[in-house]
């Protein structure tokens, strides 16, 4: 008798008390401090996934945990792929919140890697300093086009109280 292994794949999760991302700025934008430390957090995060070679593709303020003594948890890696993996992208497939994702994610055109992560996270940031997303509009078609052809306004402009220096940084991540 042919002996076949199989393969199985177990995901477990930390249960992580506290708010998310999401709830904290609905009650306000947060300061820069604030905003830069989460932000920081959830990219060392993110350092150690794409070390591994998985792409999270679902970076967004829900996914984002603060807990009770203020420690920053990235969770929601259920889009989550290995960036070799063949079927990471498929042609008219658009996944995750159309908030978040990056045009390349929009156009379903290369291979997605860290840098589509790397943009959400520079969304995850606005919306952290400025209290809104750049890119909102009652349906996702409208919103997935403003983020392949529009450019993303600047924080400042929202939020006037933002630093040269992290505005640079937030538009370059965007």
């Amino acid at each position: 008798e042919a002996f076949i292994a199989r393969s199985r794949m177990l995901v477990t999760a930390e249960f992580v008390e506290g708010t998310t991302l999401e709830e904290l700025c609905r009650e306000g934008r947060l300061s820069a401090a604030q905003a830069v430390r989460a932000t920081c957090d959830v990219l060392s995060g993110l350092e150690e996934a794409h070390a591994l070679g998985i792409v999270h593709r679902g970076i967004t303020a829900e996914h984002v945990m603060v807990t009770k003594d203020g420690e920053v948890k990235l969770g929601g890696f259920g889009l989550a792929k290995p960036a070799s993996d063949v079927n990471l992208t498929q042609a008219g497939a658009v996944l995750g919140d159309a908030r978040y994702i990056s045009p390349e994610q929009v156009m379903g055109i290369g291979a997605l890697d860290g840098r589509a992560d790397l943009y959400s996270v520079g969304i995850l940031l606005f919306y952290a300093l400025t209290g809104r997303v750049p890119f909102d509009d009652a349906n996702d078609f409208d919103i997935m086009v403003a983020q392949v052809s529009t450019q993303p306004p600047r924080p400042s402009s929202l939020n006037p109280g933002i630093a040269p220096e992290l505005e640079r940084i937030v538009l370059t991540a965007l």
